[in-house]
């Protein structure tokens, strides 16, 4: 075995970076409390590309045919003045798919299950005491008094307390003042194939089909608005107003709410460590790219690994570290502010925004090759 490299996480991303990174051939230990599964109702957009990455590192459950595959993507944007409706659809039969909708508990089990059976991952559990960065390595300390060296760390919870203690200066945190609730629901369609996100004046509303009866709603709306002290029954009639040509027969069976915060790592490293995942940037639901964006950088971090270990440098080496940084920095970066600033504008009852926002639409519906490369972003066909 090579140097050891070790994983602090308890979601999907620890669990996929420490099965992408096994590839390498190196001992993985991944420090996770496997206890704290989230059995929220969320739901997870994987690319058409992602999913194909996925299914090259033996993850190839998620591309059966129990998910919905999803071809189109149609957008409707109510003018919050006059409720006039503009609809822009990316529809391109040479792009198909764009990806699936995958429950976030699904995708967690069947990473789970890979680790398990994944001999050179070790799964620590314990609560960590502490964390020394020395010249050459990390030390974890435990509370049971063991201790693990490490060459790389790498970090993927935004929430984790040592994140916040060694890189408090290149953190850009701000609420959205925004809450989502992530609504879990037997619906029946009209269309197959197809999502949709309507730019309601309470905010943005995804309809994410997860198979043929079962869909998922993400509606993200001001921390004060009167929508949160809804009954199931109200919101339901609130869909139906918006999505009522797409939709026969709709009940909610769950509701969830998490408030939306922005965060992005300005760095992506400290001395021996790399943030991934919600460590590095915590985006708004608005493009459903948040876990393609980590995939990218997960990938991105073992194709850097894996060239600069057969030329014999160190897991910790700086070229690395800076590799990775120059690779990743300007795409994390753009999709993490103009995610931001699309949130701000969708949401905003500016009569000015509200007019921009329905002129770019008719514009892109007279530009197709524009909502092409729109389409192939989405898929993960530009990165792939």
């Amino acid at each position: 075995m090579l140097d050891k490299l070790s994983i602090l996480g308890n979601g999907s991303s620890a669990l996929l970076s420490a099965l992408t990174f096994s590839r390498l051939g190196i001992s993985i230990d991944l420090f996770c409390n496997i206890s704290e599964k989230n059995d929220s109702n969320l739901v997870t957009f994987l690319s058409s590309f992602s999913l194909k990455y996925l299914s090259d590192i033996g993850i190839d459950q998620l591309s059966d045919q129990k998910y919905e595959i999803i071809n189109d993507i149609e957008c409707c944007f109510i003018n919050k003045r006059n409720n006039k409706r503009t609809d822009l659809k990316f529809i391109d039969h040479k792009i198909k798919p764009l990806g699936k909708i995958i429950p976030n508990n699904d995708l967690y089990d069947y990473l789970l299950l890979k680790v398990k059976d994944t001999k050179n991952i070790s799964i620590i559990k314990g609560d960590i005491l502490d964390i020394n960065f020395e010249e050459s390595n990390a030390v974890i300390n435990l509370s049971s008094g063991k201790s693990y060296n490490t060459k790389l760390f790498i970090f993927t919870d935004s929430k984790n307390k040592f994140i916040h203690n060694f890189n408090k200066t290149e953190l850009i945190k701000k609420p959205f003042n925004q809450i989502a609730l992530s609504i879990d629901a037997n619906v029946k369609r009209s269309y197959q194939n197809t999502a949709y996100q309507f730019f309601t004046k309470d905010g943005p509303l995804a309809l994410l089909p997860v198979n043929d009866q079962r869909s998922s709603f993400v509606w993200s709306v001001k921390d004060n608005s009167e929508i949160l002290e809804y009954t199931n029954e109200q919101i339901e009639k609130e869909i139906y107003k918006y999505a009522q040509i797409y939709i026969d027969e709709l009940h909610i069976n769950s509701i969830s709410k998490h408030k939306l915060v922005f965060s992005f790592n300005k760095d992506m490293t400290y001395k021996n460590a790399i943030m991934l995942g919600e460590s590095a940037h915590t985006v708004h639901p608005i493009a459903g790219q948040g876990f393609n964006l980590t995939l990218k950088d997960i990938s991105t971090l073992y194709n850097v690994l894996n060239r600069y270990l057969s030329l014999g440098y160190e897991l910790n080496h700086e070229f690395i570290f800076k590799d990775f940084y120059t690779q990743r920095i300007t795409d994390n970066t753009l999709f993490s502010f103009s995610t931001m600033f699309m949130s701000d504008a969708f949401i905003s009852k500016n009569n000015f925004v509200n007019k921009s926002i329905e002129s770019s639409f008719k514009f892109l519906n007279r530009v197709p090759f524009i909502k092409r490369k729109i389409m192939k972003v989405a898929s993960g066909r530009d990165f792939f």
